[in-house]
């Protein structure tokens, strides 16, 4: 990703603000082929209830796990408010995660707020105290000038990288981000996708067509070259 090496392998994600009709949306409009290395719940125990035993139960059933995503963090957090130091409390719930990567050697990413206002300093931006950039390995700030906006910059910074800022951008077509440079916007009356659509049937001169969307992507794809998703397609047609 982003001219980066990754490592394949599964990975569970806890959609812990979603319902499982709102994730089924998100996943097709990636793709309408499942695959076996992706796990999502929509629900789970906090981490005073069990969370690190329920990880623990998963990663035993299923060890080629490599990432676990919890969006968001707040969802699995103890109640702090009977405790007055938020310093200590922040890293003492990371340092258990910390240590839960560890032991099974997999990353935890944990989706995070931000704080509505904004600082010289990115990191300044996470909600709650210091002590949750302190405890974690690394810190990574998505900000966008204006919320509408498709660009943004990546914040990247931690002990074991160096620091540095990814110019992204949101591929509405792709429904990922990718580099801003590689990705020039182009202004267009017509979706790419609609106007090659229309274009097969009028070269091919075909009257009507019964068939899945992956079967009509192979056909325009032997016929002009060019591939699309068939989710893609899915989605603009109808």
């Amino acid at each position: 990703i982003w001219n980066y090496e990754t490592k394949q392998g599964k990975v569970l994600y806890l959609a812990l603000e979603d319902s499982y009709e709102r994730l089924q949306r998100r996943l097709l409009d990636i793709s309408e082929e499942g695959t076996s290395n992706l796990e999502c719940a929509v629900e789970c125990k906090n981490l005073s209830e069990g969370f690190c035993d329920e990880i623990d139960t998963f990663i035993q059933n299923n060890p080629e796990t490599k990432m676990v995503i919890v969006d968001t963090f707040q969802k699995i957090r103890q109640d702090a408010s009977s405790n007055g130091n938020l310093y200590s409390a922040d890293y003492k719930e990371l340092g258990v995660l910390k240590n839960l990567a560890a032991k099974h050697q997999i990353a935890i990413l944990l989706v995070h707020h931000l704080r509505k206002q904004g600082a010289s300093d990115p990191v300044n931006m996470l909600t709650g105290s210091t002590g949750i950039s302190s405890a974690v390995d690394s810190t990574f700030i998505l900000k966008r000038d204006k919320r509408t906006e498709n660009a943004a910059t990546l914040f990247c910074t931690g002990r074991d990288i160096k620091s540095l800022e990814i110019p992204l951008v949101f591929s509405e077509y792709s429904c990922t981000w990718v580099l801003r440079d590689e990705n020039p916007e182009l202004v267009m009356l017509i979706d790419p996708t609609i106007s090659l659509v229309d274009s097969y049937f009028k070269e091919t001169r075909t009257d009507d067509f019964c068939g899945s969307a992956t079967e009509l992507s192979e056909l325009i794809k032997a016929q002009s070259g060019t591939e699309i998703k068939p989710s893609d397609k899915s989605k603009k047609l109808l």
